[in-house]
């Protein structure tokens, strides 16, 4: 079972797709699920070039993300390291 709970840099950190590198809040707001967080690991160069909500928004009109739960953990999670993140 993986550890939920590390330290980084900055302190302590719940290890879940709420502090994930590749997770995301819906540029569109909350209206699909009670909270709309995505998972964008199918399409890391894409997601990582994205400056804008509107080229984020792209990435859910061509299909490449995933819902995912704010407390699920994944083999792909990354440490959100820089201020990335439109949530």
């Amino acid at each position: 079972m993986p550890r939920m709970i590390c330290t980084a840099n900055c302190g302590v950190y719940l290890k879940a797709c709420i502090s994930c590198r590749w997770a995301d809040y819906s540029p569109y707001g909350g209206h699909f699920s009670f909270d709309d967080l995505y998972c964008h690991r199918r399409c890391k160069p894409e997601f990582s070039a994205a400056r804008t909500k509107f080229e984020l928004g792209h990435l859910y009109h061509i299909g490449v993300n995933d819902p995912v739960q704010a407390t699920f953990l994944c083999e792909e999670f990354e440490y959100r390291v820089d201020d990335r993140g439109f949530w």
